[in-house]
């Protein structure tokens, strides 16, 4: 692949890792996972979202069941900046402040 399509690939892997971050129960559905990818500007097939998963979940940073997308713990880590993936863009120092910040909210009972 190309060094674009790579950067690519990798930043559509770390926006779906972040996007189940947020979600309720860390799951989502696939068609969810496509419109998020969709709105940062990566329009993918739902053929190539299921690759995409199933990368993610070769990695052990996601579990596939049926159409749902489910963070793990080790996917977590990666959104939260404390592991590094190869072929999962790397979260920026904004990034990882923000998804703490949003994480405390939610252990405080914050909205």
């Amino acid at each position: 692949m190309n060094p674009i399509g790579d950067a690519l690939l990798q930043a559509g892997r770390l926006v779906v890792l972040r996007s189940l971050s947020v979600a309720p129960s860390y799951r989502l559905p696939l068609s969810v996972i496509i419109a998020a990818l969709d709105g940062v500007g990566i329009s993918l097939t739902a053929a190539r979202a299921e690759t995409l998963c199933a990368w993610l979940e070769e990695r052990d940073l996601v579990t596939l069941s049926g159409q749902a997308i489910t963070l793990t713990d080790s996917g977590q880590d990666v959104v939260a900046g404390r592991k590094v993936v190869d072929g999962v863009r790397r979260p920026s120092p904004a990034d990882i402040m923000a998804a703490a910040a949003s994480g405390l909210r939610g252990f405080a009972g914050g909205a």
